[in-house]
């Protein structure tokens, strides 16, 4: 059985070609328990005046590191 160690997923929500806030997903591969999904805001002013958007990019950034994950963990199961 393949054991992976633990995940580390990172990106951004930018405006303006600014970073307003810096995601990051985790989750303990080999053991595929927990799952861990952050948002840190760097600009607090430009994102209230677009927290729409930067919300909307975090709801994609999680969808897609669940996803990732996910897939890494049937690979554990094999």
């Amino acid at each position: 059985m393949l054991n992976m160690g633990s995940i580390n997923i990172n990106g951004t929500s930018q405006i303006e070609e600014k970073t307003v806030v810096y995601f990051n997903a985790s989750n303990n591969g080999s053991q595929n328990k927990g799952y861990s999904s952050t948002k840190n805001i760097s600009d607090m002013e430009v994102y209230l005046a677009n927290q729409e958007q930067c919300d909307a990019d975090y709801a994609e950034f999680d969808a897609a590191a669940m996803d990732i994950m996910s897939r890494i963990g049937s690979i554990n199961k094999k």
